[in-house]
Order: structure tokens, then sequence, then C-alpha cells
């Protein structure tokens, strides 16, 4: 699962890890949520850009976003199988957010890699359907069951593709075995997280206190008599 990132890394930084131009990176983000723009990385004509979709793919059967793919069943899925099989993307993020209940109220954990260094989620740019042709093209972002580090938290995590794997996994000719291979590989992705305040509940919120620590809860208060 994944319905809420952040993408904070400065622009050279993320011009570097991805081999586009520094100008077509946002503003710091830490609260992106769906069904707004995000930046996306994909290769055309042999050259890698960094065109901005919407974040929700629309589910014909009730037009509800659909945010996340399944990565076990994306190749075979009537909504995503196309864009699996030719239109991959990167997502670029540096941070994401899942939550529980604590005490009757949501808690918000944020993922990180080591060293809060910046990643691609594995995504999919998927075509208006033809129902539909006035619509953009949407992306999606691939889950598979979570791993420990982020099992006791939720039961399925995104996936990220390593930087070695960005060529691969862009490519429209990579075979559907090398791209499984590559899911296999992300679906053992390890993360760091901490407890963050009650900031990003709101999506309004999209400044760094979103991902300040929690403050800890006060020792319960003990009786005089």
């Amino acid at each position: 699962m994944c319905g809420r990132f952040t993408l904070a890394t400065p622009p050279e930084i993320l011009a570097a890890l991805f081999g586009v131009d520094a100008a077509d990176w946002n503003d710091p983000r830490y609260n992106i949520a769906p069904q707004t723009r995000v930046v996306t990385v994909r290769r055309e004509h042999g050259h890698r850009t960094a065109p901005s979709l919407l974040w929700g793919v629309v589910n014909p059967r009730d037009g509800r976003p659909l945010i996340n793919a399944r990565s076990e069943t994306a190749a075979t899925s009537p909504l995503f199988g196309r864009a699996f099989a030719a239109s991959r993307v990167l997502v670029p993020a540096d941070g994401f957010f899942e939550w529980t209940k604590e005490a009757g109220r949501r808690q918000a954990h944020y993922f990180q890699q080591p060293r809060g260094a910046p990643f691609a989620f594995a995504g999919l740019a998927v075509a208006p359907p033809a129902a539909h042709p006035s619509q953009e093209p949407a992306a999606a972002i691939l889950t598979a069951n979570a791993s420990p580090s982020v099992a006791r938290i939720h039961d399925r995590m995104p996936l990220i593709v390593a930087q070695g794997d960005f060529e691969t996994w862009l490519d429209p000719r990579s075979k559907a075995k090398t791209l499984l291979e590559v899911m296999s590989a992300s679906a053992r992705t390890e993360w760091t997280s901490r407890r963050v305040g009650p900031f990003v509940n709101n999506v309004r919120n999209d400044g760094p206190e979103n991902i300040r620590p929690a403050e800890p809860a006060p020792p319960p208060q003990g009786s005089l008599f």
C-alpha cells in the first residue's frame, strides 16, 4: 500500500540519480496525495524524460481512482496489463507514510531508505480507456506483500526499483521474466521508520513538519490518593 509520500531531495541530486535535467523537478513536497500530479521518469525515443502525471487510474467499474496496482497480477490485469508491458515508469520519492490506530487515533509512520536516500517506486503510466479518450494518462504504483520492516504496520508495501535496474524497468523491450526478477528483488526491501506527528493527516499540510518525529506520549498521571 502507498497512499502518501514525499519528495524533498534537492533537484541536483535527483537529476544525477535519474539522469533527467534538474529543471524538471518540482519544489519540495512533504505530503504527496492521490489525485495530484506526480513527477515520473520514463524512456521516450531512447532518452529519459520527467513527465508529470495524475496519480490515480480511473477504475472503469466504479469511476474511483486506483493509486496502486498489485505486482502479482499487474502483468495480466485488463486495466494494467498493457502499461506493464510497454509503459513502465519510475516514481521518484524519498519516503512514504502508513498509518495505524493507537488509542483510537490515526498514528502516521514515515518509512525511508537508510540515511534518507531518494529512491524510485515501480510505476505504470496507464493510457485513458477508449470510452474516455479525453482523459489524460495516469500513474499507479506497484505494491507487494510487506517485508518484515513494514509488516508490523501494514500488510502491503510499495515496490521500488534499484538504481542498477532503472534502464531495465524503463525499456519497453524488457522481457516479462526479467521484470519479474526486478520485482522479486524489490519485494525483499527493508525500510527504516519512525512515528511522526499529526500534521501529515491533513493533505493540506505540505511542510517539513510532516516528517518530524512524534512527541513522546506523556506518562500516565498517578493518583494522589
